[in-house]
């Protein structure tokens, strides 16, 4: 399960504001922008913006003046330029390119707003400086129509953050670094208050965008409370908690259709739910019945869901007994079929471990296993699944209590019966090497 997007470390470093450019270049009022203004800037901003490290393919640009610093007398150009990414720029190099600095147009527009006559940009493509930054989003693969965006502030290493607005509880952080491509994360994966917290899509109004997600999920719910769980495979994971009733994960997939998982069968994505309390029994009879009827006598007590076994279609799910010490990994088809049940050794077969029991509850299973192959000096002290092959048999590993060398169990996938024994040295042979420690350099 992959974490989405930006390091909040970094931001937890910002610098609220991040800085514009001054204002000695601005006037009251500026002259229209000259065909021979932009002849410059298309011919010359391309190595000002090279210079300054900015992704940015130049789209349209017009010179604005050069000026020299009092003291080193180093002159400077100033350039304004529209990016075909997104956002646009003032960029200010000296005037062999050696160095730039650039000042993107929402910052501009945000210290004209509290200073009057500071320079803002003035390119039709930068009129609305949000809409660079939704069309950034957009290149990202999250469409934005942007109703609102905020520079957030900056690092000292050059990252700059902006807050961008894209109603209906949507919003995201964009992280932008001098030659890297950006970065965008959803707000609500910052919820909990500093300077990395989202403002202008507040947490009510992410939560209300939760609960339009569950509508059109086919599952309503007033939601209290949600959090931004991660994405893989091609999905982004959501979990909503519903007040009194019981919450939920929504699971955001590609193609935008939207699916839920009970928090029941949630604990294989991120850990599963932490908003809602999940109820470990409440399936405990249903699943009691499926595993008496696959000829396990199992009073279920517990059961954890473990995801899906695509083969057969079925739910693997993990079960502790009352009436037993001995838990078991179960395949419960979701449609016609036959239940399986494995046993907690076994069920490493499955890529699955039992969490609810112990396995050591499961040895004296395979002591008996050994004895009725003829092998009574063994009582099973530790027991392992290795390998499986493709004519259904899975081989596990034991070892002996009194330390002498152990053995290998070809047991059938499907029943559990031994099919062959076989020593250490004999099943590495086959591929399938031992590994408990007592059994190791006595093949």
């Amino acid at each position: 399960m992959k974490r989405i997007g930006i390091v909040i470390a970094a931001m937890a470093a910002l610098v609220v504001g991040a800085a514009p450019l001054a204002a000695q270049a601005a006037a009251a009022k500026l002259p229209p922008i000259t065909q021979k203004q932009r002849d410059q800037g298309k011919a010359e901003a391309p190595a000002a913006v090279a210079a300054a490290k900015l992704t940015c393919n130049v789209q349209d640009a017009y010179f604005i003046q050069e000026s020299a610093d009092p003291k080193t007398k180093v002159k400077s150009k100033l350039f304004e330029v529209a990016c075909a990414e997104g956002p646009g720029y003032v960029v200010q190099a000296v005037a062999d390119n050696s160095s730039a600095s650039a000042y993107d147009c929402l910052a501009q527009e945000e210290t004209a707003a509290r200073t009057p006559g500071s320079l803002t940009c003035r390119l039709d493509a930068n009129a609305d400086a949000k809409a660079g930054y939704a069309k950034m989003l957009t290149a990202m693969g999250h469409p934005c129509t942007a109703t609102g965006a905020r520079v957030m502030g900056a690092t000292a290493t050059g990252d700059q953050f902006y807050e961008v607005a894209c109603g209906a509880g949507e919003g995201f952080v964009i992280q932008t670094s001098p030659g890297k491509a950006p970065e965008a994360s959803p707000c609500i994966q910052f919820l909990g208050g500093g300077a990395s917290e989202c403002t202008l899509t507040t947490k009510a109004s992410i939560m209300s965008g939760l609960g339009e997600m569950a509508t059109k999920a086919g599952k309503p719910c007033t939601v209290s409370d949600g959090r931004l769980v991660g994405s893989g495979s091609g999905s982004t994971f959501y979990e909503v908690a519903c007040g009194a009733d019981s919450g939920f994960m929504i699971q955001a997939k590609a193609d935008k259709t939207l699916d839920t998982i009970d928090c029941s069968k949630a604990q294989p994505i991120g850990g599963g739910c932490t908003l809602t309390v999940v109820n470990e029994t409440a399936e405990a009879g249903t699943y009691t019945k499926l595993a008496q009827a696959a000829a396990y006598p199992c009073e279920v007590s517990k059961y954890r869901y473990l995801g899906k076994e695509t083969k057969t279609n079925s739910e693997i799910v993990e079960l502790a007994c009352n009436n037993r010490p001995d838990g078991a990994i179960a395949l419960f088809p979701i449609g016609d079929g036959k239940a399986q049940v494995f046993d907690c050794i076994q069920g490493g077969s499955l890529g699955v471990a039992c969490q609810l029991t112990q396995p050591t509850a499961v040895y004296a299973k395979y002591t008996d296993k050994l004895v009725a192959q003829g092998k009574n000096q063994c009582k099973v002290s530790g027991a392992k699944y290795l390998a499986s092959t493709t004519n259904g048999s899975d081989f596990i590993e034991t070892a002996c209590s009194d330390g002498l060398p152990g053995f290998v169990i070809s047991v059938d996938h499907s029943t559990g019966a031994v099919k062959e024994l076989l020593t250490c040295g004999q099943a590495q042979r086959s591929g399938a090497a031992c590994t408990l420690p007592t059994n190791i350099a006595k093949n």
